[in-house]
């Protein structure tokens, strides 16, 4: 099952589930992606100071959104079945 959670816009946006559902992904071995670096709100992520994956190399590479979006939906695919983005 992929999980999505939202950050939000700032950092402390994220709510104590999703927060929760982070951590718990990662005790299980799941992948976390995160879709950029480049918001307040990735703060958060680096804070709990768990491994993940920042999908900004995506932006790079895709040509206009709806590339963007087909390349991200098809990386978060890759990852497994139990990734959360």
């Amino acid at each position: 099952m992929l999980t999505v959670i939202g950050l939000g816009i700032d950092d402390g946006d994220l709510t104590k589930k999703g927060e929760r559902a982070i951590l718990d992904a990662v005790k299980a071995g799941a992948p976390v992606l995160v879709r950029t670096a480049h918001t307040r709100s990735y703060q958060t992520v680096v804070n709990l100071g768990v491994a993940h994956t920042c999908l900004d190399y995506i932006y790079e590479k895709s040509r206009n959104f709806r590339t963007l979006s087909k390349n991200l939906a098809t990386a978060v695919m890759q990852s497994g079945e139990n990734a959360v983005y």
